[in-house]
């Protein structure tokens, strides 16, 4: 499913490239985590509206929420990750779509682009490519408000 391949890299956060947008290095590892921190939008239309959101809470600890494009269903879920210079890769602790984000379920993605609006990761499974859109927290809208 191609909205489960986007958004599960997008919570791990994690080369082609290896400059941000602006041309300064990618960070990694502490510094990573800092530009990391805040909510970022998963969108089909470089970031005008978003169908999900990440919310890397603080060091190591991300929520997620949204409704799939495809079929409006909804998913919340929190999980942990852990940063390798600019690898990261995400365990899934909890989650009410399991079939899409299977609680223990482990994801990796590598940052190859990180500034103040947007964020471009690989998924070191599949490959593909991704890119979020840096929001205000109270933007951020769930299923059921949360």
């Amino acid at each position: 499913m191609r909205t489960a391949e986007f958004f599960v890299p997008l919570l791990l956060l994690v080369a082609a490239c290896t400059s941000s947008t602006d041309g300064s290095p990618v960070p990694e590892d502490a510094a990573l985590s800092v530009a990391l921190r805040g909510v970022w939008c998963a969108s089909d239309d470089n970031g005008k509206t978003c169908w999900g959101y990440d919310h890397f809470v603080d060091e190591g600890l991300i929520e997620a929420c949204g409704a799939f494009p495809e079929d409006g269903k909804t998913f919340v879920l929190k999980g942990r990750y852990e940063l390798r210079g600019r690898e990261s890769c995400l365990t899934i602790t909890e989650s009410n779509t399991p079939n899409f984000f299977p609680v223990g379920g482990k994801f990796c993605a590598r940052v190859l682009r990180i500034d103040k609006r947007q964020h471009t990761y690989r998924n070191l499974e599949t490959g593909t490519e991704h890119t979020t859109y840096r929001v205000s927290e109270a933007s951020k809208r769930c299923p059921g408000g949360t």
